[in-house]
């Protein structure tokens, strides 16, 4: 009988998502462009700009964080479907280009204003909507509300890197037989000004300087958004941009073609051209301001039973005058000084010098006396000088004099590291009496 039939339950079916090309897209620029933000921000900002169609689907809530996690991995995979192929691939015309900034706005839009969280925030445009409701235009009276922008910082490397586009010179026949409008004639838009890089465009960009000694670019670009088939100019200020470097490269050593440069008592050095011209210009005079540093109260000296010249307790006296009665006439300006003697004193040439020296840093001396005690020095002593008995034009810092004879190249072995920055000879003279 009929009545003895079973019957048919009908369940209500579940809940499915609908994945289209803009979905996707909108995903793969989150993925792509805003990664920085983290799933739980990119799955909100998914399900606000989707919010209509997902309400449709059956998802009033919006899908769930693993729900775009398994569709973004079918992106990931080597053997990736063919709709995923063509929306990781770099767009092919300005019409793709402008969808895609279209996009980029609006997502970058949405992750603001869920970021921030104020209740006066413009209405977040939805993907798709038309002139009427959020996405239609104020008078031009009217300027667009103030939103905070999404920090540099957190801008990924590739929208860094789109807003250092070139920007193309455009036609003004370009556009489907009439000029566009000029920005300035152009309505103002609700939702907030955010950064729009520049692909190749037939829109006019317009750019001014900001304000200030900022150095940084505002560009307006106009692009031409597709909505519902309808096409709508608009005009969207960019984020102040910092205008790449002119500087040119310079080559490195290692690709540069380098020469012998022979010394008469040293190994012959393999330099560049550059560094052999260097060689023959005349050697740059050290200031007295630099050469002579001030007074720092107390000077330092390391010496031993092998230190060059006569030293005790009660004075120094350089190798060089350690077997005169005389005294040395007045030390000379640092321009007069003979810089061989610099020479074979930075280099320890086993040669009687004019120098006593000695260390305005104690550290640096204890360091060399501990040195000096590694090696098996057991006499070593550390003498305080009191700057005061020295005459100031007869002190003079290390660090300029080696500057000024380095680009002659005539130190071997630790002399071309070695600055003397702690460093300063003391030159006797009739003043002082050693």
């Amino acid at each position: 009988m009929a009545d003895d039939k079973p019957r048919r339950v009908c369940r209500p079916r579940a809940a499915t998502n609908k994945w289209d090309a803009e979905q996707r897209t909108a995903l793969h620029v989150l993925c792509t462009h805003f990664n920085s933000f983290g799933w739980p921000l990119v799955t909100k900002a998914f399900n606000v700009l989707f919010e209509e169609h997902l309400s449709s689907r059956g998802f009033p809530d919006g899908l769930l964080e693993g729900s775009l996690k398994a569709q973004y991995a079918k992106s990931e995979r080597n053997g990736k479907p063919q709709i995923w192929a063509s929306i990781c691939a770099q767009p092919a015309t300005d019409e793709e280009w402008h969808r895609r900034i279209e996009l980029t706005a609006r997502i970058r839009t949405v992750l603001t204003a869920l970021q921030t969280g104020a209740q006066n925030q413009p209405a977040v445009p939805r993907l798709g909507e038309t002139a009427t409701g959020a996405g239609r235009r104020q008078p031009a009276t009217e300027s667009p509300p103030d939103e905070p922008k999404t920090p540099l910082k957190r801008l990924s490397r590739f929208m860094l890197a789109e807003s250092m586009v070139k920007r193309r010179k455009t036609d003004s026949g370009a556009t489907s037989g009439s000029a566009m409008p000029r920005p300035a004639d152009r309505p103002a838009q609700t939702a907030p000004a955010s950064f729009v890089a520049e692909p190749p465009s037939t829109g006019r960009a317009t750019s001014s300087v900001t304000s200030g000694t900022n150095t940084n670019i505002r560009v307006a670009v106009s692009v031409k958004i597709v909505a519902n088939g309808k096409g709508a100019a608009h005009s969207q200020p960019a984020e102040p941009v910092t205008p790449p470097s002119t500087r040119s490269r310079k080559t490195p050593r290692s690709e540069q073609r380098l020469q012998d440069h022979t010394r008469r008592n040293a190994l012959t050095l393999k330099l560049t051209d550059e560094e052999i011209a260097r060689t023959k210009l005349p050697l740059v005079p050290v200031p007295q301001g630099l050469a002579h540093p001030p007074s720092p109260g107390l000077l330092y000296r390391y010496w031993d039973e092998n230190s060059y010249g006569r030293n005790s307790e009660t004075g120094f006296v350089a190798g060089r005058f350690m077997y005169n009665n005389l005294f040395p006439r007045t030390a000379p300006k640092c321009h007069e000084l003979d810089d061989t003697d610099i020479e074979n004193h930075l280099n320890r040439n086993k040669v009687a010098s004019p120098f006593c020296s000695a260390s305005n840093c104690l550290l640096w001396i204890v360091r060399l006396g501990l040195q000096e005690a590694r090696r098996g020095v057991k006499q070593g002593r550390i003498a305080l000088i009191d700057t005061d008995s020295l005459p100031a034009d007869g002190v003079y810092h290390v660090k300029p004099l080696h500057k000024r004879i380095k680009p002659q190249f005539p130190f071997t072995n630790g002399a071309w590291r070695y600055d003397g920055t702690h460093e300063l000879y003391v030159l006797p003279s009739s003043k002082h009496a050693g």
